[in-house]
């Protein structure tokens, strides 16, 4: 597996392990263990940076001339890496909601 396919899965690998991370980042907050939910943050955004640089590296060489065929794959690679840019912002403002709902 080369070329296209093989960094479609890498963006997948990285923005499954950003959601997840993401996700768990809430589970922490819920409990009021924001230092743990920080940490998750910081984990998912390394892991959605790597996903977003090979996405880019895609882009260049589309625009060199590299590479002229979309595929599903990359398609769906796409997908699962908005949805952690989406999950990233979305778990953010939580955590800020229950914070400010602490202090309270």
């Amino acid at each position: 597996m080369e070329g296209i396919e093989l960094q479609s899965f890498k963006i997948i690998s990285n923005a499954g392990d950003a959601s997840a991370l993401f996700l768990k980042a809430i589970q922490f907050a819920e409990k009021g263990l924001y230092d743990e939910a920080e940490a998750c943050i910081e984990e998912g955004n390394n892991s959605l940076k790597e996903a977003h640089h090979v996405q880019t590296a895609l882009i260049q060489g589309e625009a060199n001339g590299e590479y002229s065929n979309v595929s599903l794959l990359l398609i769906h690679a796409q997908d699962h890496l908005m949805n952690a840019f989406v999950y990233c912002d979305l778990v953010k403002s939580v955590l800020k909601l229950y914070k400010r709902l602490d202090d309270k």
